[in-house]
């Protein structure tokens, strides 16, 4: 029994003499990819606009709201939120003043990690993205609107087909200026 406990006390203090003598270093490693979150956030927010513009032919680029009246925005940015706990201890650790700004622009509380931190996630994505539609989404609308109409050399504006008019075969439609409403069906 001696011997037993002289053992332990040996493996005790050599342990304890070993960690103070090479100091045990750990090195973790943070992955960052909250960029990567924004930028396939912003993209299915970019496929919403060209969906909704094909959907219904808008004749300015709409407003955020618009797109979002089915909440479809806000379901896109939240499903971008992340939910492992680690992977979310990992982005407060590397961004946690921005999330806190985020969350206090947001005005929704005094507590940025309510919902262990997500809802703050939630609104920097947020922020980013209506950033990124304000700067982005004209031109945007502007190459959909291109590639989808034609336009009128006098006075620039989209020609459509008349919906209600077709030449006498009823196959061939006929084409007019929204603006000066110019009859183009032979341009």
């Amino acid at each position: 029994m001696k011997n037993k406990k002289y053992l332990n006390w040996t493996l005790n203090q050599n342990y304890n003499q070993f960690r103070k003598e090479n100091k045990m270093k750990r090195t973790i490693t943070i992955e960052d990819n909250l960029q990567e979150i924004v930028d396939s956030t912003i993209e299915e927010v970019k496929d919403l606009l060209i969906e909704f513009c094909n959907k219904n032919e808008p004749d300015d680029c709409p407003d955020i709201n618009d797109l979002d009246e089915s909440g479809r925005v806000h379901e896109i940015i939240d499903s971008s939120v992340p939910i492992y706990c680690g992977e979310i201890r990992d982005l407060w650790y590397l961004y946690k003043d921005d999330f806190e700004e985020a969350y206090e622009d947001a005005g929704i509380g005094d507590n940025p990690l309510d919902n262990d931190g997500m809802a703050a996630i939630y609104f920097y994505i947020e922020s980013k993205v209506y950033a990124w539609y304000d700067e982005e989404s004209k031109d945007i609308f502007t190459n959909w609107d291109e590639e989808n109409f034609k336009r009128c050399e006098e006075c620039d504006e989209r020609i459509r087909e008349n919906e209600e008019r077709t030449i006498l075969d009823g196959l061939t439609p006929l084409y007019y200026c929204d603006e000066c409403y110019r009859d183009l069906t032979n341009e």
